[in-house]
């Protein structure tokens, strides 16, 4: 038999999953059991969605002087892979997704119409009223370079909604703005908040299906895009129509609003439903729960074992723990991608045709 003690961490360096199962131990017969100490070896051993807690054989330890119950075995049904979600719970996540591209889209095309009113207010050109969609449109642009891996390695759930409390704040910044300054960096920043519903929504639907049943949910996103773009424009001007002949000046600020008004719903509706669809990020909690779970066990004086050949029922390969890091080169794909393969530069650039002349990401 092998003697092991049994701890579950993150790994470094797995190309696939960042999860790993460290053993503590020596491979031997049964007459020649190692005892554990600072100087075992570490074998590190990949987590997946199938590995399941050990069934250890209790021994005790001869060195604890005050035993404690052997722990619970924690609950691992909340780490189940989001490739086998339930479908509601996986359209519960689509439909925030899709309504928060909805309402990024429908941003972009509703700063336009009250351009001649703003330029009056801020004592301005229409002309540099509309460079506003300019700076929101490099917000847009630039920040997936930094968002996107940070989704990979945080997960989506943080993202989403730090990001969304900036899209949030800055929209009200703009409906206050005393001058043409603070509205174009309040739109550069709320374009660095809306573009994770864009760039990173595409990830959430890959955490959610496999490859070929991706169809639909791509197309009700690419959907809410375009429907977003064409919806903008149309509602605001629609409220200059009816509230600019009266007050102008307040005309302008409730397009923000309004806005202001849905997208505080949407994020708390994010934080409330919205969950964590990255799986080396579950994989990671996961990992954790056991870490806490083997840890107690040791405090309380148990040390598990498994027998020999039964370590790697799930297709676990054994790595070492000078394995390299990959999040850093992962976090440097998208630079890495612009700088040094231009071809993707004319597909990557974040400008489409909108309506009034004017730029709508998509």
């Amino acid at each position: 038999m092998n003697v092991n003690q049994d701890v579950e961490k993150m790994a470094k360096g797995s190309k696939s999953i960042d999860i790993s199962l460290i053993q503590h131990g020596c491979s031997g017969a049964a007459r020649d059991l190692p005892r554990l100490d600072n100087d075992s070896p570490i074998i590190y051993r990949y987590l997946t969605f199938d590995t399941l807690p050990l069934e250890p054989v209790d021994i005790r330890s001869h060195q604890s002087t005050n035993p404690q119950s052997n722990p619970l075995v924690p609950d691992l049904a909340r780490y189940t892979s989001p490739l086998q979600w339930p479908q509601t719970r996986k359209f519960v996540m689509l439909a925030l997704s899709c309504i928060a591209t909805f309402l990024t889209a429908y941003t972009a095309g509703s700063y336009s119409p009250p351009s001649y009113i703003m330029a009056d207010d801020l004592g301005s050109s229409q002309l540099s009223v509309l460079v506003g969609i300019t700076t929101f449109c490099v917000g847009f642009a630039l920040s997936p370079m930094v968002l996107a891996p940070l989704s990979e390695i945080y997960g989506r759930y943080p993202v989403f909604v730090i990001s969304g409390v900036v899209y949030v704040v800055f929209q009200a910044v703009c409906s206050v703005a005393p001058n043409l300054a603070a509205m174009l960096i309040a739109r550069f920043l709320v374009g660095v908040g809306g573009s994770a519903f864009s760039s990173v929504i595409g990830g959430v639907i890959a955490d959610l299906w496999v490859k070929d049943q991706r169809n639909t949910p791509m197309a009700l996103f690419s959907g809410a895009v375009l429907a977003g773009t064409g919806a903008g424009p149309l509602v605001a001007s629609v409220i200059v129509k009816r509230m600019g002949a009266e007050d102008g000046t307040m005309a302008w600020k409730w397009i923000f609003w309004h806005q202001v008004i849905i997208d505080t719903v949407l994020v708390i509706a994010l934080a409330v439903l919205f969950e964590e669809s990255r799986g080396s990020v579950i994989l990671s909690r996961k990992a954790k729960a056991l870490n806490d779970w083997y840890q107690a066990r040791e405090e309380s004086g148990y040390f598990g074992v498994w027998p020999e050949g039964t370590a790697a029922k799930n297709g676990d390969t054994d790595t070492t723990s000078d394995s390299g890091d990959s999040q850093p080169s992962m976090s440097n794909l998208p630079l890495e991608s612009a700088v040094f393969r231009p071809v993707q530069a004319p597909e990557t650039a974040v400008v489409g045709k909108g309506r009034r002349g004017t730029s709508i990401p998509v």
